[in-house]
């Protein structure tokens, strides 16, 4: 009777061992958000904000930078976003900049793929934006976990300043 007990309380173990392990990797903030997740976000962002509204289209990119990182053996420079500088304008404050950036990340995230605007760096999935102040204006950091998004994101960034110095 005692092995049966030994080998109940080994199963159990392992068991829990196992569910704890399968569970490590889920917390909310590893995982990708969910079509309701992003609808409750933008409805909270998004008040007061006009529809299809980008910081960037209502305020001057004055320049571009890469973020990158170092990675891997071999050491290799990987693409991880864009800090974008734009202009102040009057009444754009560091948190209006940042609802507005937020509100349109949320809601190019419940567009489907085809109807996102493809040029857009705002409408990449799963970026997440930070506003500071800057000097004259603003910075907005804007970053990916995925390391196969980061080159599109700034290669949209870039596109975005060749449109405007035409």
């Amino acid at each position: 009777m005692g092995w049966k007990l030994e080998l109940a309380l080994a199963g159990a173990i392992a068991g829990s061992l196992v569910g704890s392990a399968v569970g490590a990797g889920c917390s909310p903030s590893m995982r990708e958000p969910t079509y309701l997740e992003h609808y409750d976000r933008e409805r909270a962002l998004c008040v007061g904000v006009p529809p299809r509204a980008s910081p960037l289209d209502r305020l001057g990119v004055a320049a571009a930078r890469r973020i990158a990182s170092f990675e891997g053996r071999p050491r290799m420079r990987r693409t991880r976003g864009a800090r974008l500088f734009v202009r102040s304008r009057p009444g754009w404050t560091r948190h209006r900049v940042e609802q507005w950036s937020l509100c349109h990340i949320e809601r190019m995230a419940l567009l489907t793929v085809a109807e996102r605007t493809s040029d857009d760096p705002l409408a990449v999935e799963g970026i997440r934006a930070q506003v500071r102040q800057a000097s004259a204006g603003f910075e907005i950091q804007l970053t990916t976990r995925d390391p196969r998004k980061g080159p599109e994101l700034y290669r949209r960034v870039q596109a975005l300043m060749a449109e405007r110095l035409d």
